[in-house]
């Protein structure tokens, strides 16, 4: 039986993450990535949704990458499995940024990082080196993927499949659910990278590791289905508590976000975000099908309509702040749609940035 509800959680989640992107292009409460700080003296109380959703939304995409992952080798052997995941995300996660993404890179640049003008007397080939280094922006997720699905496949031979035989045989109880907790904030503490803060390896790995182990079993999602109303408060009580505690400071870097209570919140999240999908969205119509054919290409490309509409907007503060992320989020759903529509169309490119072969698009 497919499972929808995987499709609906990651369209959902893209979604999400551009909401999340317009309020860091906006935000004037500390956190790293502003194009437009807004006035100071305007109150950003939206920002709460970056601090409630933020903890959890990409560990939720590498757990259902991970269970995607069991099926795919299911249907297909190890090599073919590597030969698919090189071509649909090595290739646009590095090609991709030398092709297109480093004028993301550019925006970052000019934009949140320094003045770019700085750069004016400096030769074209640094320029260039430096807006590829900068441009990696979305596409670190489907790099880090590329990463844990070699990791992935190389625990396979070692372990020969024993794990996931033995929890499909035993089970895993409500209580060793909750107590993961512990080592998926132990996982948050190491092979972080510097610099780059989106890169936590650590955590992300653990996180893909038990989608395909733990997540992608059967019996697991019924138990988080039976004890939802549990996961519930205890995931309530949990991110009122993250809320509460962080707000106003930067929650993308440490000491933040590797802290207990973070990771605490965002493992309990993931338990309710996957018992909630699997109970109430394992749905499959039109307009779910319509996005998730769409999903990859607006996450890979709605940052560019985020900084277009942050970047035209800039000190028109006669405008209501709803309306400035209003205008934000629409431009970004939009020109993902567009750029979505266009560039498979486009021979070669498409291929560099999306992945996307001249046979597949046939």
């Amino acid at each position: 039986m497919k499972k929808y509800y995987l499709d609906n959680l990651k369209w959902t989640i893209v979604i999400i993450v551009l909401i999340c992107h317009t309020i860091l292009s906006l935000n004037n409460e500390g956190l790293i990535g502003s194009i437009w700080a807004m006035p100071s003296n305007v109150p950003q109380y939206q920002n709460l949704f970056l601090y409630i959703s933020e903890p959890w939304i990409m560990a939720c995409m590498f757990i259902a990458s991970g269970i995607s992952a069991k099926y795919s080798l299911m249907k297909r052997s190890e090599k073919e499995f590597f030969i698919k995941q090189t071509n649909s995300l090595l290739v646009p996660g590095v090609l991709g940024l030398f092709t297109f993404f480093f004028l993301q890179g550019y925006i970052i640049m000019k934009y949140i990082i320094f003045n770019w003008n700085d750069l004016q007397y400096a030769p074209f080939y640094f320029k260039y080196l430096i807006m590829v280094v900068n441009g990696s922006g979305v596409l670190w997720f489907i790099q880090c993927l590329w990463l844990f699905s070699v990791c992935l496949i190389i625990i396979r031979h070692i372990e020969k499949n024993r794990i996931i035989h033995f929890i499909e045989k035993k089970g895993i109880s409500i209580w060793v659910l909750l107590l993961l907790a512990i080592p998926y904030w132990l996982s948050a503490q190491f092979m972080n990278m510097p610099l780059f803060e989106n890169y936590k390896l650590g955590v992300y790995l653990f996180s893909y590791l038990l989608g395909y182990y733990v997540f992608s079993n059967d019996s697991v999602i019924d138990t988080l289905k039976k004890y939802l109303p549990i996961i519930t408060l205890l995931a309530c009580f949990l991110g009122t508590s993250h809320c509460f505690t962080s707000y106003g400071k930067d929650i993308l870097s440490a000491p933040i976000n590797r802290s207990l209570l973070r990771c605490s919140f965002s493992w309990v999240a993931c338990l309710f975000i996957f018992g909630f999908f699997s109970k109430y969205l394992n749905v499959d119509n039109k307009f779910t099908s319509w996005m998730t054919k769409r999903s990859f290409g607006i996450y890979l490309f709605h940052y560019f309509g985020v900084a277009l509409a942050v970047i035209c907007l800039k000190g028109h503060t006669e405008l209501p702040v709803f309306a400035i992320y209003a205008i934000t989020i629409l431009s970004g759903f939009i020109v993902g749609l567009a750029l979505n529509a266009i560039i498979p169309r486009i021979p070669f490119f498409r291929w560099c940035i999306m992945g996307i072969s001249a046979k597949k698009k046939s």
